[in-house]
């Protein structure tokens, strides 16, 4: 009987540890009846305690940029691709070698184990667990007792400055996300951990890639588009560095210090401002453009070197898609100013209602895109 009941213990004992560490579920732990030794509750209360009082003594403020891309860079290169993803990335988006395994990882799970080899390679760069408070995607879980990291089940894209070091890291989900407002599927989200215990934000920064070519070998401009993917497939059919916004509006006070960050590089004589084919019906992305150019772009390129890029849509939607489909050549560009005259004359022709949308004369209703691009198609496009 006395052996029995060791063995019960040891057996507890196990479970508890596995539970402990993430090796089984809450609900598998639950199915068995584990008799908690009175000791280790009081024991693993108290270390809680000193781990919460250590870590309250940190504040949840973003981390300096060093720490970030040291941390980033451990987090992906401790999760490489998923053989599907890798070829996801080199079949479907059509990309290079060396920018899949300099830019792409899978989503790690946040297990003990992973958690566990994190730590032990922040040792080796001077950092330890608690320096992840502060970096975005990382918080503290109080019921656990432990740093933890946003789960997301994808593709994680790494997200550079124009050093090329990682600033924030953006996640092409495997299963889009339904925005509940608006209904639209979402198959993008940022590795962040605002809304969690000393978690911390992500903001949209945007995005620099360069081709792998020499910096002197580089098109003297630069192109600005949305999207990660859309900015690949330009580095690698144009030669040229490309900027990607993560949103129409995320812009603002970012282009302007990493175009001058790039000139330290690359020699820049103009920019091309390059957003889907259907811009042309989407008055919002044109203004936005529009306020682009006047408080940034303007101040530092003369404003005949900024131009607009656009297509035939039904050639392809993004510059990516019109590259895959053998169309790159259909890409036609005009002087932005001049851009804005004929567009500006185009968009007065139509009447607004109270929220400025474009409606139909005669039924006083909104017009619908693929009419309005009809419209563009014949009294716009040909001036371009």
């Amino acid at each position: 009987n006395r052996g029995e009941s060791l063995r019960e213990k040891k057996n507890d004992a196990v479970y508890i540890l596995a539970k402990d560490y993430g090796y089984i579920s809450q609900s598998d732990f639950d199915k068995r009846d584990v008799k908690f030794d009175e000791n280790y509750e009081i024991i693993k209360r108290e270390k809680l305690a000193k781990k919460m009082e250590k870590i309250e003594d940190i504040e949840s403020e973003l981390a300096s940029q060093d720490v970030i891309e040291k941390v980033y860079a451990i987090f992906s290169d401790l999760s490489p691709l998923t053989k599907s993803d890798y070829e996801y990335l080199k079949t479907v988006r059509g990309l290079d070698e060396d920018t899949i395994k300099s830019t792409y990882f899978t989503m790690p799970y946040c297990t003990q184990g992973f958690m566990r080899k994190l730590g032990n390679k922040l040792k080796e760069v001077g950092l330890s667990d608690e320096d992840l408070i502060g970096v975005p995607g990382f918080y503290f879980d109080e019921e656990k007792g432990k740093i933890a990291f946003i789960g997301a089940k994808g593709i994680g894209i790494k997200v550079k400055d124009y050093e090329g070091c990682i600033n924030r890291i953006q996640i092409r989900l495997t299963k889009p996300k339904v925005d509940k407002k608006t209904g639209k599927q979402l198959r993008y989200s940022w590795f962040s951990s605002a809304k969690k215990n000393l978690g911390c934000g992500s903001g949209s920064p945007v995005d620099i890639s360069y081709p792998n070519i020499p910096y002197e070998d580089m098109k003297a401009v630069v192109f600005i588009t949305e999207g990660k993917f859309k900015s690949e497939r330009i580095n690698q059919v144009f030669d040229s560095v490309s900027i990607s916004v993560q949103g129409i509006t995320s812009w603002k006070d970012k282009i302007l210090p990493e175009i001058k960050g790039i000139s330290e590089k690359v020699v820049l004589k103009g920019v091309f401002l390059c957003y889907d084919a259907d811009m042309s019906v989407n008055p919002q992305v044109y203004q936005q453009c529009k306020l682009m150019v006047e408080n940034e772009l303007g101040g530092y390129f003369p404003l005949n070197n900024v131009f607009m890029v656009t297509w035939d849509a039904s050639l392809g939607k993004g510059i990516d898609d019109l590259i895959d489909n053998g169309n790159k050549d259909a890409v036609k560009k005009i002087p932005f100013t001049k851009y804005v005259k004929i567009f500006d004359k185009f968009l007065g022709a139509y009447e607004k209602n109270e929220k400025n949308e474009i409606i139909d004369s005669k039924t006083k209703k909104v017009m619908d895109k693929d009419s309005l691009y009809i419209d563009y198609m014949e009294r716009v496009f040909p001036y371009i």
